[in-house]
């Protein structure tokens, strides 16, 4: 999506406060489960578009995270900010509920 936000230059340390997390990033989780959850795009604009909010994560549009950086624009820097990115696994079904279904 091309877009005159996705083309402006920002400042992201001025665009979006930095989290009272002690985090490196200037976006929270909150920040962006908000805008993923709720289809926000007036927030992801005012974090400067996809640009703004690539370069507040320390990540590269084309490449991604580096697994080598140092630093915020490391994996590990990420991992700790935001979690691992993955979703929680599923318990499996218990006796009774196989049971159950197997019956239906």
């Amino acid at each position: 999506m091309k877009g005159d936000a996705e083309d402006a230059v920002i400042n992201v340390n001025e665009a979006v406060p930095k989290g009272s997390d002690n985090s490196p990033y200037s976006v929270t989780l909150e920040n962006l489960n908000a805008i993923n959850a709720e289809k926000d795009n007036d927030g992801l604009q005012k974090l400067g578009g996809i640009k703004g909010l690539s370069a507040s994560l320390y990540t590269d549009l084309q490449h991604g995270l580096d697994p080598d950086a140092p630093g915020p624009a490391g994996v590990e820097a990420h991992r700790t900010a935001f979690g691992p990115n993955k979703f929680p696994e599923k318990p499996p079904p218990n006796f009774f509920a196989i049971l159950l279904d197997a019956a239906q």
